[in-house]
């Protein structure tokens, strides 16, 4: 996947930010939403002007990117075209930005049936829950592509790297206690990646790797992070079976 999202220093901040709440916190709506700095508090009665604002906002940055759907889809991988490539960037991410300064997307390569996937993102935001399912609702016909709301789950996850952290999916484990519909995670990760500033954020990005931006919203209370010493091996699962635990166990 590229596009601007985590593997800009300026949103991985977000995903830090926003991910926070699930360490020890209860990742209530409203906590989540402190989170984000706003409150929590519904705007008394309806407010039909900033609706229509964020109808035109969204009508307005469908236009242009049907209208720019050749540069949009024919960019490349190739160290050649980076330049173009950070460009296109760029203005996907200005124009998304006038829907809302804390969204981010993701392209997919180029599929063998000739479409492409254009992935929207909150970046783990409560928030912006609303505001993505809206925005992909809004989007047109596009005979070449795919919208997806929310970073989805990685089939195949192999780890994540963030900083000096290399984080591999083979080492991380988890224990799961219900609460309610949601699950309060113990998440076991090396004991020699403990301790560091950045051990934080590179396993909540492993978690929204494996399952998926809208389930860990949904799905997990909270997660309490553990050297691997801590981990009892005959009731750690490995990470990669969150998905198929989840699904088997609140959906």
């Amino acid at each position: 996947m590229f596009g601007r999202s985590v593997r800009r220093v300026g949103a991985v901040a977000v995903i830090a930010a926003a991910l926070a709440a699930w360490i020890t916190a209860s990742g209530s709506p409203a906590a989540a939403a402190e989170q984000d700095g706003v409150s929590a508090e519904a705007e008394p009665g309806a407010n039909a002007a900033r609706a229509a604002a964020e109808t035109a906002a969204d009508r307005r940055f469908w236009s242009w990117f049907a209208a720019h759907d050749d540069m949009l889809f024919d960019w490349t991988r190739s160290a050649g075209d980076a330049e173009r490539r950070e460009r296109i960037f760029d203005q996907v991410e200005d124009e998304l930005h006038r829907v809302d300064p804390q969204l981010y997307f993701l392209f997919g390569p180029k599929r063998a049936d000739g479409k492409r996937e254009f992935i929207i993102t909150g970046e783990g935001r409560q928030r912006l829950v609303p505001v993505v399912q809206r925005l992909t609702r809004a989007a047109p016909s596009l005979d070449r592509w795919i919208i997806i709301a929310f970073r989805p789950r990685n089939p195949q996850p192999e780890g994540v790297t963030y900083q000096d952290i290399a984080l591999c999916a083979c080492d991380a484990f988890f224990t799961a206690n219900r609460y309610g519909d949601k699950l309060q995670l113990s998440m076991y990760i090396p004991d020699g990646l403990m301790g560091r500033p950045t051990t934080q954020t590179a396993a909540m990005l492993l978690l929204h790797d494996v399952l998926g931006e809208l389930d860990m919203m949904t799905y997990v209370r909270g997660v309490d992070l553990w050297g691997t010493s801590y981990a009892d091996s005959n009731s750690v699962l490995p990470i990669t079976s969150l998905p198929r635990f989840v699904d088997s166990v609140l959906k």
